[in-house]
């Protein structure tokens, strides 16, 4: 897995969805973010991270680290 100081085109991380950051830091493939987009339109009251932790797509350390760089902890 890359680090989690991820830049996209001179953005900071903080502008970065969640589903392209996760990608970046290869912690999941475009096919799982196909997978969890679709799942998604399914349960549109889920959020992608929601979806992607409840799947065990991700550890739950990542998606905090996320969250934290989007403000939220």
């Amino acid at each position: 897995m890359k680090s989690l100081h991820v830049r996209d085109k001179g953005n900071p991380l903080s502008h970065v969805p969640i589903g392209e950051f996760l990608q970046q830091v290869e912690a999941i493939d475009p096919t799982t973010t196909k997978r969890i987009l679709k799942l998604q339109k399914k349960y549109p009251s889920k959020t992608f991270g929601q979806i992607a932790l409840e799947k065990g797509y991700v550890k739950d350390e990542l998606a905090r680290n996320y969250l934290s760089s989007k403000g939220f902890f």
